[in-house]
């Protein structure tokens, strides 16, 4: 049965790289849809509760460096840059581990591994210390993200994937936002209680203190992960017969031994895939990292302004992006079927580059802040069919180490683009708006790119993701059955 039912499917791939999806015949859902929101609504709290722990950090920086006497070069090294890197080096193991083993007990690993660095960074008694603390905080917790991502992926199925994938992107993102409030005001409350009269807590400096808070809520997200469904993470084997006598170009090996193997052999796919994503993640950095110094520089806005007009529109955008993404999901789905995540980023980036373009002869604030209230318009809807490009480019045994080698690649053009853009200002210094013509010169073109390197790769992926859906709903349907 599995090996007919892959021909079908196969068999419906369209000229244009397309599925063509009945609505009634389509991927089943593979788990119950009760089972799958309640688990996701836990991956969403999950999620947030490691922006909180990260979050701690940054919005106490600078109480650290008077504590440690640090350097800007050290509060950055602390901030960013030694977090990121450590991050990027253990996003692989942590999937590795997450595509052979039970996936709840990896993220218990993550929340324990997060969890435990925030109370060392309470207790560090030095810069060495609390950057080493920092650096696990920040592995436990982009370790948890492609977890998640890929847990969505097995959970869900065809419109109720692209469904979750909105919902899941919009609720981390307005999670991230409310992580940051909330550890604001625990900072206050914190404060408060630390001065008070006969407080308890009065040998203890109040930034340790915070940490502690954080990684208080830890013992009930443990409690949580065992409602999560066990999924089945490898290769069915009805469908391994099947694989091995289809001929087409992308033709998935039965199989496969090896992640690194199976990149290769989908080297062209994948290739364009994460190409496209890792000029994306470069050009939006590259706009991203330098708007505030724009907006302050070309434009004489206060750091109070940008923080909140930037922030409102976010605020504002975010459920609008929602909205906006499960409409035009909804009408594409039966259109493109699996295609449909990378047309829909492929059309957005098309549009993305003509405002960039627009972007670049702003010369009052209101024009910059209109401008990229578009830009975000345009690529926050698009960004949240990234989950569900994703996880239809391998079989659920890889699905964690697909999202890390993402993670890594847009970590790394993300940190090269800031840098990039800095260059390119300092060649063209004394040059009217030369910092904006920069950053958004350099964001039209990595954009512009990304969407030629999705439009080259589009019909390969449609028939690449053909066989990755065809694959997770037949080990969907052996395991509710074995």
């Amino acid at each position: 049965m599995g090996a007919d039912r892959l021909a079908r499917q196969i068999a419906t791939i369209t000229l244009d790289g397309a599925v063509e999806c009945n609505p009634v015949e389509g991927p089943a859902a593979p788990y119950p849809a009760r089972i799958a929101w309640v688990a996701l609504a836990i991956l969403v709290l999950l999620v947030t509760f490691s922006a909180v722990d990260r979050v701690a950090l940054p919005l106490q920086a600078e109480r650290i460096r008077i504590a440690f006497a640090l350097s800007d070069f050290q509060l950055g090294l602390l901030q960013d840059t030694g977090g990121a890197i450590f991050a990027a080096l253990c996003a692989y193991p942590i999937a590795w581990l997450a595509d052979r083993y039970d996936r709840r007990w990896v993220l218990a690993l993550c929340l324990v591994t997060w969890s435990g660095a925030a109370v060392m960074c309470g207790l560090a008694p030095s810069f060495t210390a609390i950057l080493i603390a920092s650096s696990f905080l920040a592995a436990g917790g982009a370790g948890v993200l492609p977890i998640a991502q890929a847990y969505v992926g097995n959970l869900f199925a065809g419109q109720a994937r692209q469904t979750a994938n909105s919902f899941f992107y919009f609720s981390t993102a307005a999670g991230g936002a409310l992580a940051m409030i909330g550890v604001g005001q625990l900072i206050g409350f914190v404060d408060a209680a630390h001065s008070a009269p006969g407080s308890m807590w009065a040998d203890w400096d109040p930034w340790r203190l915070v940490f502690f808070c954080v990684a208080l809520p830890a013992p009930f997200f443990m409690l949580l992960l065992p409602l999560l469904p066990r999924v089945a993470n490898s290769i069915s084997p009805a469908a391994k017969p099947a694989l091995s006598a289809m001929e087409t170009e992308d033709a998935v090996e039965a199989g496969p031994t090896s992640f690194f193997g199976y990149l290769r052999s989908h080297s062209k796919v994948m290739l364009g895939v994460y190409g496209g994503v890792g000029l994306l993640a470069f050009g939006q950095s590259s706009v991203s990292v330098w708007s505030a110094v724009v907006a302050m520089r070309e434009f004489h806005q206060t750091p109070a302004q940008v923080g909140f007009i930037s922030g409102m529109i976010l605020l504002v955008l975010l459920p609008v992006a929602l909205g906006i993404n499960l409409l035009v999901s909804r009408w594409a789905v039966p259109r493109f079927g699996v295609s449909t995540p990378i047309r829909i980023m492929r059309y957005a980036f098309i549009l993305g580059f003509f405002v960039h373009i627009g972007l670049m002869f702003t010369r009052t604030a209101a024009q910059f802040y209109g401008v990229f209230f578009v830009l975000n318009l345009i690529l926050l809807p698009a960004m949240m069919n990234l989950p569900g490009l994703l996880q239809s480019l391998g079989p659920s045994a890889m699905l964690s180490r697909i999202f890390a080698v993402n993670v890594m690649i847009s970590t790394a053009c993300a940190a090269v683009s800031a840098p990039f853009v800095g260059i390119i200002s300092d060649m063209i210094a004394g040059a009217p708006f030369g910092l904006l013509m920069a950053s958004a010169g350099t964001g039209a073109v990595a954009i512009g790119l990304a969407a030629l390197a999705f439009a080259l790769v589009e019909r390969r992926y449609g028939a690449h993701a053909a066989w990755v859906e065809t694959e997770r709903a037949e080990l969907a349907m052996e395991g509710q059955t074995g």
